[in-house]
Formats: structure tokens, C-alpha cells, sequence
């Protein structure tokens, strides 16, 4: 076998090259390691990812700022906008939280990535959230909210208002609400029927609240002081003719405040109420089904 001779100088610039090469090499002088392979590319990426404007970097910034419900709930993060919300040139993050139920526990907050860091920006944290979301309009933020009209409860407000949020220089600020969608339409009527045709009403006539339902027939009467008398059976429809008369219908939703009475019309029937006075929250709620008392 032929043997080749290599110049010694050749061998050390050849190691010398490949050393360099390495992610972990000898220095040059007391014979120090330096190790670059702590930069690897999972550390890279996870840093990157950081500094996103994502569901991820904004459930993890929320949870800081105590603006999540539920942390670990199937979807705790609402609404992410990406935009100069904090001024032109921006970076900054808005984000919103769910709250499984009806009540004001959820926040949203608004961020602007600064010094390797999304730290929430002036007038930016709102921790109280009774809304039904945010929403981007160019480099401003429109919260809109609920309205709740007397007699609605807070999981059944009909309502809807909104504002626009916008960077003054130095914080964010609020415009004023506007109302969008107004709630129920009040009437005040003596006589009205169901969308349906089958509900007839006299609200207020003779101081009392009376309705019938022409299918499996009933009716129930209901007097200021909150007594309710319920009829069942085909004597309790005295008149037929009422149900396809020309007596008003009101709508769903809508409702008929008259003479201390309010019955609202809904789908699934008329709830009449007393309004004021000894029996005020008493009444019934009427349907194809039969007659329940309310306001126990």
C-alpha cells in the first residue's frame, strides 16, 4: 500500500478549520470551551413566539394582569386585535377574555410589546366586562356593551350600546356610549294578541288582568294584589272571534305596560306581571300548554 506524506502545517490548518466549524471548540489561548450551542433553535422559535401578537401570547399576558375568568376553560381568550392601538407605529396587542356565564367577571385589556416584553398600556386594563365583545376600527377599539331596560335581568338584556377607544398621546380614551340597538318597544294598550294568534289579552280593564289561550283551552286572571284565577276548559273561552279580531299583536319581545300591569310577549307565551302596589312581581305566564304562576 502507497503511503502519502501530509505537511504538518497542513494537518493543523485543516483542524484548526474544522474546530471552528464545531458548535463546541477550543479557543485560542488557556485552553477555554465556549459552548454555542446554547442557541438552539427551539429557544429561538419560543422567543419569537413571544413577541407575537397570537391566542397564545395573549392568554399569557391576560392571565398576569388577572384579566382571564377562566383560565383553563375550553376557550378563555375572546377577541385578539393586532394594531397601533397605542399610536402610530405601534406594536400593540388587544384581547378579550370569555366568561361562561352572564355576569361581569371576564376583562379585556390592551398591550404594547416594549423591551423584550407586552406590558399593558395606560387606561389599557379593564377588569369588569360586561360586554359583548371588541372589535378593531383601523387603529381604534369599538367595545360594545349590553343594555338592560327595566324589568330585564342581567342575562337577558336587550339592548346594545357602543364606544370607541382611540390613543390620545399618552393613554387610551373612552368616547361617549352610543346606543345602537334599542331594547323592548313598550305600548300601552288595553287589548292584544299573540304573534301566534292564540293568546288574547284585556290588560287593565276592570282593574284586572285577563288572557285566554284558544288552543287546549284556558285562561287566567290576574288583580292588582297579586291573586291569580286560573280557568281550564272550553267554558273558560267565552268568544272565539277575539283571537281572529283586529285587536293589535304584540311582537316578540316587545311589551304592554297599562294600568299596573306589564305583560311581555315572547315565544313561549305572555308573561303578565303586577307592576306596583301589594302584588308588584306577581303574575302568570300563558301558553298553548296552560297557565304557571310567577313572582312566587
Amino acid at each position: 500500500m502507497r503511503q502519502f506524506w501530509v505537511p504538518a502545517s497542513l494537518v493543523a490548518a485543516t483542524s484548526l478549520a474544522l474546530a471552528a466549524s464545531s458548535p463546541i471548540y477550543s479557543a485560542v489561548g488557556r485552553g477555554k470551551v465556549i459552548d454555542h450551542s446554547s442557541a438552539t433553535p427551539m429557544a429561538t422559535a419560543a422567543t419569537a413566539s413571544s413577541r407575537q401578537c397570537s391566542r397564545a401570547t395573549a392568554l399569557r399576558v391576560m392571565k398576569r394582569y388577572h384579566l382571564v375568568a377562566d383560565p383553563d376553560g375550553r376557550r378563555p381568550i375572546g377577541q385578539v386585535l393586532c394594531g397601533a392601538f397605542a399610536g402610530p407605529g405601534s406594536r400593540a396587542m388587544a384581547a378579550s377574555s370569555t366568561e361562561p356565564t352572564c355576569l361581569p367577571f371576564a376583562g379585556w385589556g390592551v398591550f404594547r410589546y416594549v423591551n423584550g416584553d407586552w406590558r399593558v398600556i395606560p387606561g389599557g386594563r379593564h377588569p369588569i366586562f360586561l360586554s359583548l365583545g371588541i372589535s378593531k376600527s383601523g387603529d381604534r377599539i369599538v367595545e360594545k356593551a349590553t343594555i338592560r331596560y327595566p324589568g330585564e335581568t342581567i342575562c337577558l338584556a336587550s339592548g346594545v350600546r357602543a364606544r370607541v377607544w382611540h390613543w390620545n398621546g399618552s393613554r387610551l380614551v373612552a368616547g361617549p356610549w352610543k346606543v345602537i340597538s334599542t331594547g323592548p318597544k313598550t305600548v300601552h294598550l288595553f287589548y292584544i294578541r299573540s304573534p301566534s294568534h292564540n293568546i288574547w289579552c284585556d290588560i287593565g280593564d276592570e282593574g284586572r288582568a285577563y288572557c285566554v289561550s284558544k288552543n287546549l283551552p284556558h285562561s287566567a286572571t290576574l288583580t292588582l294584589t297579586g291573586t291569580l284565577t286560573i280557568c281550564n276548559g272550553p267554558s273558560c273561552v267565552a268568544n272565539n272571534k277575539l283571537f281572529g279580531s283586529g285587536t293589535p299583536v304584540l311582537a316578540y319581545g316587545h311589551q304592554d305596560v297599562q294600568a299596573g300591569y306589564r305583560c311581555k310577549s315572547e315565544r313561549i307565551g305572555f308573561t303578565c306581571t303586577v307592576i306596583a302596589g301589594a302584588g308588584k312581581g306577581k303574575g302568570f305566564l300563558i301558553n298553548s300548554a296552560g297557565v304557571k304562576q310567577v313572582g312566587l
